[in-house]
C-alpha cells in the first residue's frame, strides 16, 4: 500500500494476495482488502492498527499513552484520557538501517544497535533530513518507507551512517509527539526497531518520556501488527469501524474489509 498524500493522487490501493483463493484453499472465510473502503471515503488507507491499540490500552488499563511501532517506518498511536485516538507515521524506521548494513555486507541488520553505538552522529545530515516538508504536515498522515532519500548518508562509514540514521528515527518520533494535544505519560514500543538499543536510547533522549518494551505488559512485540489485522477482521464481520478521521483522515468512521466465502472447490 502506498498512502494517498496528494489531492491529485489516484485513490486506489492494491493488496497482495487473493482472498478468494485463500478461502477456497483453507475452506474458511477470509477477510481481506481492509484499506479500499477507507480510501473511497477520503482516508489515506493507513494506519489501521490504532483501534487495536485502543483495545490493548483498555486491556492493560492504561491511558494517555503512545504505542510506538518501529519497522519500515515509525508510527505512533496516541490513546488519550477519554479514549481519543490520534495516529500518524513519524518518519523512517529501522528498515533503512537494515538496508545500509546490507549495503556494507555486514549482515542483515544492526543487531542490538551495535554499529550505531560505535558511530558518530552527523548532525548536519540530520538537520538537512528534517527539512523534509513531511515533518511539518499535520496529522493524520502516512508514508511509505521509500518516501525518503538516504543517498548522502551512504557516503558515511558503516558506524557513522547507522548512528546518524538512528538519530533521525528518534528526532522524527520526537517531532511527531510534539503534534499531540498533550505529552503522553509513557511510550510502549513494538516492532523490530525496539530491539535496536541505540535507537531506543536515542528515542528516550529526544522525547524525555518513559519508554517501555511492550513485552513488559505481557504483550508480543513482534506480533502486534498481525494481531491487529485479526482484530480488524472480527470488526469487519461485525460491520464496526476500522478507521477514523483522526487516524486515516477518512470523512467519518467507516468499516472495511471484504469477506471471501469458501467454495467447495477442492472436492470437485
Amino acid at each position: 500500500h502506498q498512502p494517498v498524500t496528494s489531492t491529485n493522487a489516484s485513490k486506489q490501493t492494491r493488496q497482495l494476495g487473493d482472498g478468494q483463493m485463500m478461502a477456497d484453499y483453507l475452506q474458511l472465510p477470509v477477510v481481506n482488502d481492509f484499506r479500499t473502503n477507507d480510501i473511497i471515503h477520503g482516508g489515506q488507507g493507513a494506519p489501521l492498527a490504532p483501534i487495536y491499540h485502543l483495545a490493548l490500552a483498555k486491556n492493560i488499563n492504561e491511558k494517555d499513552i503512545v504505542f510506538l511501532n518501529i519497522g519500515g517506518v515509525s508510527n505512533i498511536t496516541y490513546v488519550g484520557d477519554k479514549d481519543e485516538l490520534i495516529a500518524l507515521d513519524c518518519g523512517p524506521g529501522n528498515a533503512p538501517i537494515d538496508d545500509f548494513v546490507r549495503y556494507h555486507n555486514k549482515g542483515l541488520m544492526d543487531t542490538d544497535g551495535g554499529f550505531a553505538k560505535l558511530g558518530t552522529v552527523n548532525y548536519d545530515l540530520v538537520n538537512a533530513f528534517m527539512e523534509n516538508n513531511y515533518f511539518n504536515l499535520p496529522y493524520p498522515k502516512s508514508l511509505d518507507r521509500n518516501n525518503f532519500n538516504f543517498d548522502n548518508i551512504y557516503k558515511l562509514s558503516l558506524e557513522d551512517g547507522c548512528a546518524t540514521m538512528a538519530k533521525i528515527v528518534a528526532v522524527s518520533i520526537s517531532k511527531a509527539l510534539q503534534l499531540l494535544p498533550r505529552k503522553p505519560s509513557k511510550i510502549l514500543t513494538s516492532g523490530g526497531g525496539r530491539k535496536n538499543f541505540t535507537i531506543m536510547n536515542e528515542v528516550s533522549l529526544e522525547t524525555k518520556i518513559d519508554c517501555k518494551n511492550i513485552e513488559e505488559y505481557g504483550l508480543r512485540g513482534d506480533a502486534i501488527e498481525a494481531e491487529a489485522f485479526a482484530f480488524l477482521a472480527v470488526r469487519s464481520l461485525k460491520k464496526l469501524p476500522l478507521s477514523f478521521p483522526s487516524t486515516t483522515g477518512v470523512k467519518y468512521p467507516v468499516s472495511g474489509g471484504v469477506t471471501a466465502r469458501n467454495h467447495d472447490t477442492l472436492n470437485t
